[in-house]
């Protein structure tokens, strides 16, 4: 951000991305946020998806699990990272590009 010559003022903080959205409705502020989850919040509350002021790089973004080494071989366990990214496909398919 210093580079561009961009100064951020921290109002608020958050460790979760969903809060950040409702953080910023009706106010002022601004934040980072996935287009996905902007996307969805714009269901409920006021926002919109503006493209980045300064260029950044772009990266997929990437999921992690854990769990106990004893259930590695729990099928529901073994099952679950393709059900997530099954999800996230039908769930890309849905919504429109952003404006």
């Amino acid at each position: 951000m210093q580079r561009f010559g961009v100064a951020r003022r921290v109002d608020v903080t958050t460790f979760s991305f969903t809060a950040a959205a409702s953080l910023v409705t009706v106010t002022d502020r601004i934040t980072t946020v996935h287009a996905r989850l902007v996307r969805l919040a714009q269901v409920g509350l006021p926002m919109a998806l503006l493209p980045l002021p300064i260029p950044m790089p772009m990266q997929p973004m990437k999921h992690t699990m854990q769990w106990h080494k004893y259930r590695t071989q729990n099928p529901r366990r073994v099952r679950r990272p393709g059900l997530l990214h099954g999800a996230v496909g039908v769930m890309d398919a849905r919504q429109a590009p952003a404006n």
